[in-house]
């Protein structure tokens, strides 16, 4: 039975009572997920609010969250976990498969063997090119054939050699969480994991030099609370059932995900031939919007060097358009840069080869830049 036939049917269950609920337990042992992951979910059903994280400084919210989508138990037995995969060293694989040796998790993205994934699992295998790693699906093991990095949001596409793999739905829906969202995953014993979202935050600035973000670098990620058991590059699910994300890990402030809305437009490239394709600019700058009192009225982007850390990389578009350290960008074709949307996200709305005008204070004027984008440099 197709995904969305078992969807149908699901709801048409559900519609009768009774018999609709006995269905869906019955579908949910099926699917071997623990009762306690059931139980959890009704939980959480009772569960009004939760403390909200310590992100001062961060510019993103430290009221206390209020969780606003509740999953329901019928989330069991959607058919997530079978298009979850685990991913392993290689070298760490014998007769015995043990689900608390992985490493990392991923999400089957087609039915021939595309994975999605995060950076982190392949630096855990020591292997930029995949090689070296098994994925386990459904109970059995492929070994990841190639990888491919998208350098600007850290997601990875493994490909492992398989054919008629069950895949996961996919959504445009990232942009759309909200503080208090409920999204699930599955933990390393198949078990489904709530965690609630906390924040739309900027990837933390750790150091002065890092304060200085690349035009060609993600910088706004979801942060969630609840993540205990959650495995590196594990997809996180809406309460619809489709990826909203990617999770990556811990960080100061709380636990990362990488939004949907990140690398969607990037899947396209890599299935056809393999590669990533980015638009670059070359820049690296200072967000003014978390630096209260500078700029205009907090907006904007800085471009500025910082020790070896140029402001405008040499030779790269922005270098041949004729911007300059101690420009500030302003808007990019008249959209604004803003706490919510950097120049980062908004430049990847744009293709290798597109012309942009960005508008740029540079002293007490305002001018247009016409830049010719690049293809951004495979690292």
């Amino acid at each position: 039975m197709s995904f969305m036939n078992f969807v149908r049917k699901d709801r048409k269950n559900r519609a009768v009572g009774r018999n609709g609920l006995i269905s869906t337990v019955i579908f949910g042992a099926v699917f071997g997920l623990a009762s306690g992951a059931v139980g959890m979910l009704m939980a959480l059903a009772y569960l009004p609010t939760i403390a909200g994280s310590d992100l001062s400084g961060y510019g993103v919210p430290i009221e206390p969250v209020v969780i606003r989508a509740r999953l329901s138990s019928d989330m069991v037995v959607r058919g997530l976990a079978g298009p979850t995969a685990l991913l392993y060293r290689s070298s760490d694989l014998t007769d015995v498969i043990l689900p608390s040796d992985a490493i990392g998790g991923g999400a089957v993205l087609t039915s021939d063997g595309w994975l999605l994934t995060h950076r982190r699992v392949l630096e855990q295998a020591g292997s930029s090119t995949g090689r070296g790693l098994t994925a386990v699906i459904g109970g059995r093991t492929y070994a990841v054939e190639r990888a491919t990095v998208d350098s600007f949001s850290d997601v990875a596409f493994v490909k492992v050699d398989g054919t008629g793999l069950p895949v996961v739905s996919l959504g445009n829906k990232s942009d759309d969480l909200k503080v208090g969202d409920s999204v699930v995953t599955f933990d390393f014993l198949g078990g489904l994991r709530t965690a609630v979202v906390t924040a739309w935050g900027n990837v933390p600035a750790v150091d002065a030099a890092a304060v200085r973000r690349s035009s060609e670098k993600m910088q706004k990620v979801v942060f969630l609370a609840g993540t205990e058991g959650f495995l590196p590059g594990s997809a996180v699910f809406g309460t619809s059932g489709e990826v909203t994300g990617i999770y990556v890990g811990g960080s100061e402030p709380g636990m990362q995900v990488v939004p949907f809305s990140a690398f969607s437009r990037q899947i396209s490239g890599v299935l056809r031939d393999g590669s990533v394709v980015r638009p670059y600019l070359g820049v690296r700058f200072i967000d003014l919007s978390e630096q209260p009192g500078r700029g205009t009225a907090g907006r904007g982007a800085l471009l500025s060097s910082y020790g070896s850390l140029p402001a405008i990389v040499r030779q790269s578009p922005a270098a041949k358009s004729g911007l300059r350290e101690g420009d500030t960008v302003l808007a990019i074709n008249g959209e604004s840069v803003t706490a919510n949307r950097s120049l980062p996200e908004l430049l990847t709305e744009y293709s290798p080869g597109d012309t942009v005008t960005i508008s740029v204070e540079r002293g007490s004027e305002t001018r247009d830049v016409e830049v010719l984008l690049g293809q951004m440099p495979t690292p």
